[in-house]
């Protein structure tokens, strides 16, 4: 009896295992899935697990990222246009339903304590926050993002938002956040160079001076975008933060323009 049932149901098995997929494809057009694709993990009948629950927030930041470092990448070629609103409205949909969320996690019993994680994603929320600043770029960098000077610095910026995206999806090669890093600092320390060569080149006369502040607020632009590109991609990463240390951010100057990096 044991022998049949073995056999009648391996049977079974292999003659629907072919039509799997025409099977799921049927299933998911006769109960689609309502939800947006962003936050499709946040589930509220996870929020009493709160490992699970902090683990659905992650997956729906790592998706929100990809997209905005997607998003952001498509204002790199200086004759695209405005985000879409529709683009730009998902975006803002899903980290509204991730801010009310996330609150909602309880926190961890003594036996599974999950500060570390929680915290970095508080991280991760505030610099997604700061980045879709830039869902739109002001007319003023968009008008010079094909200009010579800003040929290296717009090639790196677009190198980090597809490693970022490609990292946060678990697509990315296995030292994929280093290099992120690594050519974050790599863009602010272009921006540091060429900020100090503009400005004496235009007090020399050699440069028009409305060109100049243009060409500036660009590298501003693309170096926060960076930067905040990095953390975010930290933070999220699948194995946990590869630098927990809190950040302690010095106000800068100039609100898209972070100073020294220090342990941030």
């Amino acid at each position: 009896l044991a022998a049949f049932h073995t056999t009648f149901i391996a049977v079974g098995v292999l003659v629907f295992l072919p039509f799997v997929h025409r099977f799921a494809n049927a299933i998911e057009r006769i109960l689609p899935d309502r939800g947006p694709m962003l936050t499709r993990h946040l589930d509220d009948s996870v929020l009493q697990t709160p490992a699970v629950a902090l683990e659905a927030t992650r997956r729906a930041l790592s998706e929100i990222g990809a997209e905005t470092f997607n998003t952001i990448a498509s204002l790199l070629d200086s004759r695209a246009g405005d985000v879409s609103e529709g683009r730009e409205s998902r975006l803002r949909s899903a980290m509204d339903r991730v801010r009310d969320f996330f609150p909602r996690i309880p926190a961890g019993t003594d036996e599974e304590p999950l500060p570390d994680i929680r915290l970095a994603q508080m991280h991760a929320i505030d610099h997604l926050t700061q980045l879709h600043v830039r869902l739109q770029a002001p007319e003023s960098v968009r008008e010079v993002l094909d200009h010579p000077r800003l040929r290296e610095v717009v090639a790196l910026s677009r190198e980090i938002l597809e490693k970022g995206a490609a990292g946060l999806r678990e697509q990315g090669a296995e030292n994929w956040l280093s290099q992120i890093e690594s050519q974050a600092a790599e863009l602010a320390n272009l921006r540091r160079i060429e900020r100090v060569e503009i400005l004496e080149q235009t007090a020399g006369g050699s440069a028009v001076p409305g060109q100049a502040l243009k060409l500036l607020d660009a590298m501003r632009w693309l170096d926060g975008m960076g930067y905040h590109a990095w953390r975010i991609s930290n933070y999220l990463r699948a194995d946990g933060p590869a630098d927990p240390t809190p950040e302690v951010e010095p106000s800068p100057p100039h609100p898209e323009e972070p100073q020294e990096r220090g342990t941030i």
